[in-house]
Formats: C-alpha cells, sequence, structure tokens
C-alpha cells in the first residue's frame, strides 16, 4: 500500500510534444513495411506457382476434342441434358452424404469416388465428350444408390434398438 501512495505523490508530467509524432511516424514506418513485405511474398509465392505449373498440369493433348472444337446439333441437345441430370444427380448426392454409411460398403463408394475424381479430370481436357458425361451419370446414379442404402439400413437399425 505505501508503494501506491508514493507513486500518487509524483507529480504529473506531460510528453514532450514532439514524443507522440515520433511514435506515429516509427508505428507508420513499420506497418508499412510489414505491408511492403507480405506483398513481396505474395508475388514470390505468384511467380513459383506459375513457374511450376506446367510441370504439374502439363500441356493439352490438341488430338483430344475440347471445347474448340465443333459438336453436331443434335448432340448439343443430349450434351445440355446430359448435363443437367449430372448436375441433378451431384445435387443428390451432395444432401445423402450427409448420412451415415455402413463399413461394408466403404470400400465400393472409395472406389467409386476415385473413379468420379478420375472421371471428373477426363471432362475438364474433354468437356463435349458425351459418353465420358453418360459415364458420370451412371457413377452418380451408383453413388446415389449406396448412399440410400445405407441410409436405409441405419435407419431401420434405429427403429429396432
Amino acid at each position: 500500500m505505501n508503494e501506491r501512495n508514493e507513486l500518487n505523490s509524483l507529480p504529473e508530467i506531460d510528453p514532450p510534444p514532439a514524443l507522440w509524432s515520433a511514435i506515429r511516424g516509427e508505428l507508420d514506418r513499420r506497418r508499412a513495411s510489414r505491408r511492403n513485405s507480405r506483398i513481396l511474398m505474395l508475388a514470390v509465392a505468384a511467380a513459383i506457382v506459375l513457374a511450376l505449373a506446367p510441370l504439374f498440369f502439363g500441356q493439352p493433348d490438341p488430338s483430344l476434342p475440347g471445347i474448340d472444337q465443333p459438336v453436331a446439333a443434335g448432340e448439343v441437345d443430349e450434351l445440355v441434358k446430359a448435363r443437367a441430370l449430372s448436375a441433378l444427380l451431384e445435387a443428390e448426392l451432395r444432401q445423402r452424404r450427409h448420412g451415415t454409411v455402413s463399413a461394408r460398403s466403404l470400400e465400393s463408394l472409395l472406389w467409386l469416388e476415385t473413379e468420379l475424381a478420375w472421371l471428373d479430370a477426363r471432362l475438364a481436357d474433354q468437356p463435349s465428350d458425351l459418353d465420358l458425361w453418360r459415364q458420370r451419370i451412371e457413377l452418380l446414379s451408383e453413388l446415389n444408390r449406396h448412399h440410400y442404402s445405407d441410409h436405409w439400413h441405419a435407419e431401420v437399425q434405429a427403429t429396432t434398438l
């Protein structure tokens, strides 16, 4: 308690007028330095990513059919329908993935998911290939059936307990 009284007995002194502006200047300088170093680090990271991108992704094969190549008029309608059905099945799968999965079907689900990822990678290179879209629809349908079956079995087990 004695120390508190001694502190209270000290006279109040105002800081020198230039002190606060010097502190503000130093803080601004440090802030600008941090901002510049962040920008420099981002620029270096972007340069590295751009330099290494061709190693990971390679150059597209010009012999493969891509988005630039013409598609027959009747095939365009089928392609639009296939893409729409694929999106619908994917939305349905997104809702069903939140349910439970049995250990028995886990391995087959993982294989189907891996095959879907591989197929999506091929579709990224060949987005107008109708056969690939049909394969994707079949895979998504099978994934939905697996998830529906597991969810149904889990519901039955929950009600019998």
